[in-house]
């Protein structure tokens, strides 16, 4: 009987060793947060509670154990990705000057000459680095000459996408939008508008293709798509779009700062 209970015992110690040790290595996946240190301290806090016989804070702890996990879950980066929640982007104290876009629209056209397409996704407030994966992260502003350079590079893959982002600064060029499960997608220039359609209905990203045929651009932006569009109207349209979406957030900004001085006025005697 004692040796029945003792296997008992190791199998049970087994499983739980197995379940703990599998959540880690999930928490450790996650690139944009650490979340591991946090779990092994709430781990290793419950274990020192119940060895020097805190029985309220063990009792604590070990209740609001499911609560915690539920939390981790809730933060990780994959759940956060899967549910196409954005971060939102912190505006900079410097701003690039509007002609960034000018200068990205021509260096397209200037691509497609030698018979490259070109596919942009311009983020906005909405932060993507949980929906993009990338293979060279540039992280410069737009200037006269560099983009091209780069665009005229053996490594430019003409079916991935460049990453901009509202204030002119160039974020990574050959980035693939992430598939929702988490598996790499094998035909992006076939499925680049569907991923389009679906990350702007739930962001404020613009994305657009440049066709060397026609010469033409397809835009999408929340979750609508133009096609056969100059690139005078093209750029017409991003800028309104760039505008309209500053404009929202000052004019909330705005109604935040008012709001507060109401308060504080009310309060003052």
């Amino acid at each position: 009987m004692y040796y029945f209970f003792a296997w008992r015992d190791i199998i049970e110690i087994l499983f739980f060793t197995t379940l703990i040790y599998q959540f880690a290595l999930w928490l450790k996946k996650d690139r944009q947060k650490n979340l591991l240190p946090y779990f092994f301290a709430y781990c290793v806090i419950s274990l020192l509670a119940w060895a020097i016989q805190l029985p309220i804070i063990t009792s604590l702890l070990f209740l609001y154990t499911p609560s915690a996990l539920m939390l981790f879950i809730m933060m990780h980066q994959e759940v956060l990705q899967r549910n196409l929640v954005a971060l939102k982007n912190i505006t900079p104290a410097y701003v690039q000057t509007d002609d960034w876009l000018e200068t990205l629209l021509q260096s397209c056209l200037v691509i497609i000459n030698k018979n490259k397409s070109v596919t942009c996704v311009i983020e906005n407030h909405d932060g993507l680095d949980e929906f993009i994966d990338f293979s060279l992260l540039i992280n410069a502003d737009m200037r006269k000459g560099i983009l091209e350079l780069l665009l005229e590079t053996p490594s430019y893959d003409h079916n991935k996408m460049i990453w901009t982002d509202a204030h002119g600064r160039l974020r990574a060029i050959n980035s693939t939008w992430k598939s929702l499960d988490n598996q790499e997608t094998t035909h992006q220039q076939n499925t680049w508008h569907e991923h389009a359609i679906l990350y702007s209905t739930h962001t404020d990203a613009l994305v657009f293709h440049v066709n060397p045929i026609t010469r033409n651009f397809t835009i999408i932006v929340h979750g609508k798509q133009f096609d056969n569009v100059t690139a005078h109207h093209a750029l017409k349209l991003i800028k309104k779009h760039i505008t309209q979406s500053k404009e929202t957030i000052i004019k909330g900004d705005y109604r935040e700062a008012s709001s507060q001085s109401n308060r504080s006025g009310q309060r003052t005697p």
